[in-house]
């Protein structure tokens, strides 16, 4: 099994996450899109117009992320 250090290093997981045309246009404003990416391209699959659609778990991971974010700059002091 191939440790998920290698996986993201791998040239499949940056075409995968690198793959941010498309995206909401309020994904463009986000903090942490450098983190999500915009989310799961499943999630996220355009309106029957073809316009982008926000990933439906976008304000939970928002608040997730902030969360850790909180911690870590606590921790760190």
């Amino acid at each position: 099994q191939t440790p998920l250090s290698e996986l993201v290093k791998s040239d499949a997981f940056t075409r995968m996450t690198c793959s941010t045309e498309r995206l909401h246009s309020d994904c463009y404003a986000c903090d942490i899109l450098p983190i999500c990416k915009g989310g799961c391209y499943n999630r996220r699959l355009p309106d029957d117009s073809g316009n982008p659609r926000l990933d439906f778990h976008c304000e939970a991971r928002k608040s997730i992320i902030g969360h850790v974010r909180e911690v870590c700059d606590t921790l760190v002091g």
